[in-house]
């Protein structure tokens, strides 16, 4: 019964337009979602959100988007590994004028000729049948929309890190 309360929660239709929203609330609805999928099986998802962050004014669905595509890019990074847990950890925090969501995986990197095109359309590493480069383009465009900046470090052999800043509302926003 949990589970099909929460996949209908999540599969409500949700209107386009900026709203107030909880980041951390939204981070656990989906965090709960996807990790039903097969690709987050023996994986350690953890989560560190931060208390008493101010509601943001975003897209919803936008964050969630953006947020199920770095944990499943995340997880894609993680399959196979076995010289040591697989972990992806989801963090918030306030920084400033930003809350920002990081996400961190403990998977092999991305070699540093790549970094730099990881927002490039049709950019992939992955296999055929297995993405289309599309996802970390679309999430750029998601969070642009948003007002807010993403950008992506990692060091080969040791993971990577999606980090997305998000502007607190002000006194003069709707």
């Amino acid at each position: 019964m949990t589970i099909t309360r929460q996949i209908g929660e999540f599969s409500l239709q949700r209107p386009l337009i900026p709203t107030f929203i909880d980041l951390n609330a939204l981070i656990k609805s989906t965090c709960t979602f996807i990790s039903f999928d097969k690709r987050f099986r023996g994986v350690s998802l953890q989560q560190d959100l931060a208390a008493g962050l101010p509601a943001l004014y975003v897209v919803s669905d936008h964050i969630v988007q953006v947020l199920m595509n770095v944990l499943i890019n995340a997880a894609d990074a993680l399959e196979g590994r076995e010289e040591h847990a697989p972990t992806i950890r989801v963090e918030t925090r306030l920084d400033g004028d930003y809350v920002v969501l990081t996400v961190s995986d403990n998977g092999p990197g991305i070699v540093p000729e790549n970094l730099g095109r990881v927002f490039d359309a049709h950019f992939t590493t992955k296999p055929p049948g297995r993405g289309s480069g599309l996802g970390l383009s679309l999430c750029r465009s998601l969070v642009q929309q948003d007002g807010g900046d993403i950008r992506v470090t990692s060091v080969a052999g040791q993971g990577a890190t999606v980090r997305i800043a998000l502007p607190v509302p002000t006194d003069a926003m709707p």
